[in-house]
């Protein structure tokens, strides 16, 4: 399953620069990479549950399951209301930092009830970016949150990087590369299979699946806490860690290769259909 998610960070700025975003390969790469962001949450509720740290019998699960929808879904739903309000008051104080302070608490805070009920803090933060999503402030909650966006996003990736252990690299490189040549290959063909699904020709296919063959960091995410419940041992972690490093980091190779691969299909495609002249 983390295998499974894509990097929006990496894979993003790759659609805009070769001018897919507006085209059905951006639009189908946005809409793939979405689907895998809310992947993210049931997997995180549900990997305590396999490793066997969570509920084990049916009626534990069963509270669980009602703790996740009617506890969390309650708390969703009145927060989606009380945001009104609240963010109506912090609009009055015509502060930016108040904005930006009041975001944070917002995520803070939801953090804090997914932990309460059962579910894990990473969850309850993204719950509190849909809330704060669907906030009739979101345009002016984004702009004060944008000029902290590439310092967070720095940190994150410098964190991440700093997970990767080059002692690792160079002692287990021939299984690094078989691993990742064969993830990036198995990934693309999933993808470029799922097509016609979309709705795209075969050179669409092949230029989204390719761009979005590469790992994603919330694959760090699951990685961490599988390791912290003690079912990913510490050296499997650290060489799972260097391949989804690595296979991010070919991103901009992949979108390139994407780019001359649907030409390639293009042409052939366009080749081998019936071309006619009309004379008036």
């Amino acid at each position: 399953s983390a295998g499974a998610l894509s990097s929006s960070a990496f894979v993003l700025p790759v659609l805009k620069s070769k001018g897919w975003a507006s085209k059905k390969e951006g639009i189908s790469g946005l809409s793939i990479l979405l689907l895998q962001d809310l992947a993210v949450a049931p997997l995180l509720v549900l990997l305590p549950v396999l490793a066997g740290s969570g509920p084990q019998t049916a009626t534990d699960f069963g509270i669980l399951i009602i703790k996740a929808v009617f506890g969390f879904g309650g708390v969703l739903v009145a927060g989606r209301y009380m945001l009104k309000y609240i963010f109506d008051v912090v609009a009055e104080a015509k502060s930016t930092e108040t904005f930006v302070a009041a975001a944070v608490l917002v995520v803070i805070a939801m953090g804090q009830v997914a932990d309460i009920l059962g579910l894990s803090a990473s969850t309850g933060a993204f719950a509190a970016g849909v809330l704060l999503a669907g906030n009739k402030y979101r345009p002016q909650i984004q702009a004060d949150i944008k000029p902290f966006e590439g310092i967070l996003l720095g940190i994150f990736f410098m964190t991440a990087g700093a997970e990767l252990d080059p002692g690792v690299v160079l002692q287990e490189w021939p299984t690094l590369i078989v691993g990742i040549s064969a993830f990036l290959v198995t990934k693309s063909l999933v993808l470029f299979a799922s097509g016609p699904a979309l709705g795209l020709s075969r050179a669409e296919a092949a230029r989204v699946a390719l761009t979005l063959s590469g790992g994603g960091e919330f694959s760090f995410v699951l990685f961490k806490v599988a390791q912290q419940l003690g079912v990913l041992p510490d050296p499997l972690h650290k060489l799972l860690t260097a391949s989804v490093i690595i296979s991010m980091s070919l991103t901009p190779v992949l979108g390139d290769w994407a780019e001359k691969v649907g030409d390639i299909i293009e042409k052939i495609e366009n080749e081998g259909k019936p071309q006619y002249i009309w004379e008036s």
